[in-house]
């Protein structure tokens, strides 16, 4: 018996760890599916840059139907990659979209798509720096916040917002989202000196957010699934041992009774 559980046991040991490193290499998200679609996110932000608009267009297509055949576009919270596709065809499309609102909405996909990537530094990141500074510089001119100061403000909250759903926990970037909100509203008041404290308040909170450290596994559910599956696998095959060890047990009793007879 213990030369058919020694194979049994091996290979117990080898799901165990096989399983979970099998999972990394087969998901799209963690190899050559995300560097290719992130490729091309940069390619369609250069060409934007350039004013190449076609190309552009090119580029869009290629990282939509790489995430339409993947796992990667995925929903973050209110946002997903195919809706901010959408979005920034719709502007690369319109004629009387400004140079400022194509790049918006490109920014926007190039953000969300390197954020996919968990394990380097994200460049969302720097664009809330680009927030922080240009907060600091409003409240800080002798004119005050202007409308257009807060304008401002809120479209680059509107760039960062869908690649911070991907990297923070979810309560903060709710969090950062009803300073968006708050924002919007202050738009529509006249303005005061309230609005500085509002934005100085603002501008302490992002300077505290960082971007949470990549994992091993993307998805807590995928991962649970892994765990189930190889919690399965060990059982069935421990059970099917015990059984094994009965029979023979038995086949013992059995010929140990004939002998004695």
């Amino acid at each position: 018996m213990r030369r058919n559980q020694k194979p049994l046991l091996l290979l117990i040991m080898s799901i165990c760890l096989l399983g979970p490193i099998g999972y990394v290499f087969a998901n799209p998200s963690s190899q050559s599916d995300l560097a290719t679609i992130q490729k091309h996110a940069y390619t369609f932000l250069r060409y934007v840059e350039e004013g190449r608009l076609d190309a552009a267009e090119a580029s869009l297509s290629h990282v939509e139907n790489i995430a339409e055949v993947t796992e990667i576009a995925t929903q973050a919270g209110p946002y997903s990659l195919d809706q901010l596709i959408r979005e920034a065809r719709f502007t690369l499309m319109d004629k009387s979209a400004s140079e400022e609102e194509v790049f918006h909405r490109a920014i926007t996909v190039v953000l969300y798509v390197d954020a996919l990537d968990k394990d380097e530094e994200q460049l969302w990141e720097v664009w809330k720096e680009e927030l922080e500074h240009y907060i600091g510089s409003a409240t800080a001119s002798k004119s005050g916040v202007t409308n257009e100061s807060l304008r401002y403000v809120y479209q680059l909250y509107e760039r960062i917002l869908p690649a911070m759903f991907i990297s923070l926990d979810r309560d903060v970037a709710n969090e950062v989202v009803a300073q968006q909100h708050s924002i919007l509203n202050a738009i529509a008041e006249t303005p005061s000196e309230e609005r500085s404290l509002l934005l100085g308040t603002y501008q302490e909170r992002l300077a505290s957010i960082e971007a949470e450290e990549g994992q091993l596994f993307t998805d807590a559910a995928d991962f649970l699934w892994i765990i189930w599956t190889i919690g399965g696998v060990i059982f069935l095959t421990l059970l099917y041992v015990g059984w094994r060890k009965y029979k023979g047990e038995k086949q013992i009793a059995a010929k140990t009774r004939e002998h004695d007879s």
